[in-house]
């Protein structure tokens, strides 16, 4: 690997694909001076052509700078798919590859995130690789009242999250691999959004779960004609003048672009915040006005509580990824200069409303996502659900909730998909058949065949594929919400090829 022996940086990045990476890569390929080695996963064809794809709304041209060997791209896997030679004359790595789950699935996140930093660290010392820099988060450690330093907290706050609880000890990895001659960097973003320009994402995790949320009881409004829109009956945990840490994506690497170039020779942390967020009572304002919704009253109540709101149990019951964001009461220690922001507000309401209309434009990602593989279409929909289903459901603690009663229908897209109508009757399963067009349902799941797998094998959670977009529920959206916990008891207790 010597085409890239003619600039003076070689980087090699981690995460390319994701939100943050390749608005990494695209500012590293601002600099002349530098050139990128980038591990993806799975085949070079199919990462190539969509890093291409995401790439080029940024002004970047991949198959040119590929063709004058400015980027090399290579096929792996961390911690156990890593070519020691693909560190060859390396002199920086950004470490931007992460897994988000909040709850561990599998061995998920900590297996992508401490042992896939482990390895990259042992190899970048063996390698003799002068800088590291790794992509952290904020909120590592899960602290949720006071100021959050520039240095590692001493332990991990109680409640804290499985992701939180991974960047957690990554980071000290990180800064026990610092030595005679190796110098590492911590980076801390905190909740992106989209950029400002467009408000263009490319995921919509953080504060765009609560966000689909919001826009999920928009939906759910529309077929009430008890409830006025302008007085749904919600609770909102938290306190409005909280200040959840929104910074857009271009901005974020930018800054972490120039910290990696032009890091110091000793070792650090950077809270990569904004200095003057929007208030929670602001957020919860421009997400009323977007979606024509009011009536949300901020509450120091925990969840659950005593005769909710039928509203509250279809939100609440979406889970704990979108109950945070107004509950932590946050400052953050930075370095960074904040005399740049005198003149214009990192996240302001025109911003946030750019980030809305682009969200709600590809459809919360699905309609610009890239589909898998068909290999993971090997599954037929029809065994799962005329046979696996009626097998395993009588077994299951979801069959015991006396007060379900519904019909429901799954509508799977994909070479081998179709439609199943379900009913269930005192939690039981009484009924299910493909196109069972006599049963009307009360509201339905259309999900993607290769989706549909992953998350019946337990490589992904229901409550993640909808609120990305990569589900959707049509008919009664609230009594969907209520039942996805069950959907999720049963896929925990049974997942396909475990039984």
């Amino acid at each position: 690997m010597t085409a890239t022996r003619k600039y003076d940086n070689l980087v090699f990045l981690t995460g390319s694909t994701g939100f943050l990476g390749h608005y990494i890569l695209a500012k590293l390929l601002n600099k002349d001076s530098t050139a990128c080695r980038v591990l993806i996963r799975g085949s070079i064809s199919d990462a190539t052509t969509n890093l291409a794809s995401l790439l080029e709304p940024l002004g970047v041209n991949l198959e040119g700078h590929l063709a004058a060997g400015r980027v090399e791209i290579v096929a792996g896997q961390l911690p156990d798919q890593l070519n020691p030679n693909w560190l060859t004359d390396v002199t920086h790595i950004i470490h931007a590859a992460a897994s988000t789950r909040f709850r561990r699935l599998g061995n998920d996140p900590y297996r992508s995130n401490v042992d896939g930093t482990q390895a990259l660290l042992e190899a970048a010392r063996t390698a003799k690789v002068p800088r590291f820099c790794f992509v952290s988060t904020a909120y590592a450690g899960g602290i949720r009242i006071g100021n959050v330093p520039e240095e590692i907290l001493n332990a991990p706050a109680v409640g804290c999250n499985d992701y939180e609880n991974s960047k957690w000890l990554a980071e000290k990895l990180v800064m026990a691999w610092n030595g005679p001659g190796r110098v590492a960097t911590i980076v801390r973003p905190s909740i992106l959004v989209g950029d400002r320009a467009r408000g263009r994402a490319t995921a919509f995790a953080g504060i765009y779960l609560l966000a689909r949320g919001v826009e999920l009881l928009a939906r759910a409004v529309e077929n009430d004609r008890e409830t006025d829109r302008h007085a749904v009956p919600l609770g909102i945990m938290g306190k409005p003048n909280v200040r959840p840490n929104l910074i857009p994506v271009c901005w974020a690497a930018e800054k972490l672009v120039r910290t990696v170039l032009e890091s110091r020779d000793e070792p650090g942390i950077l809270n990569l915040v904004n200095p003057a967020p929007p208030t929670s009572a602001q957020i919860k304002d421009w997400l009323e006005e977007y979606f024509d919704l009011r009536g949300g009253e901020f509450t120091d109540r925990v969840w659950p509580w005593e005769n909710p709101s039928r509203y509250e149990e279809g939100f609440y019951s979406a889970g704990e990824s979108i109950l945070d964001y107004f509950l932590r009461d946050l400052t953050f220690t930075s370095s960074l200069s904040t005399g740049e922001f005198a003149a214009r507000p990192l996240v302001d309401k025109l911003h946030f409303m750019k980030c809305l209309k682009f969200s709600a434009r590809v459809q919360w990602g699905r309609a610009t996502r890239v589909a898998h593989s068909a290999a993971s279409e090997s599954l037929d929909p029809a065994w799962y659900f005329e046979k696996y289903l009626v097998r395993h459901i009588p077994r299951s603690a979801a069959s015991h909730i006396s007060g379900f009663n519904a019909i429901v229908r799954f509508i799977i897209e994909g070479s081998c998909g179709g439609e199943w109508a379900c009913r269930y009757v005192a939690g039981r399963l009484v009924e299910t058949g493909r196109h069972a067009t006599s049963l009307r349902e009360q509201f339905g799941f259309r999900v993607k065949q290769g989706t549909f797998e992953r998350i019946i094998r337990g490589k992904a959670k229901l409550q993640d594929a909808y609120f990305s977009g990569e589900a959707n529920i049509f008919g009664d959206v609230l009594a969907a919400l209520k039942m996805v916990p069950l959907m999720e008891t049963f896929l925990h207790e049974f997942p396909v090829g475990l039984i």
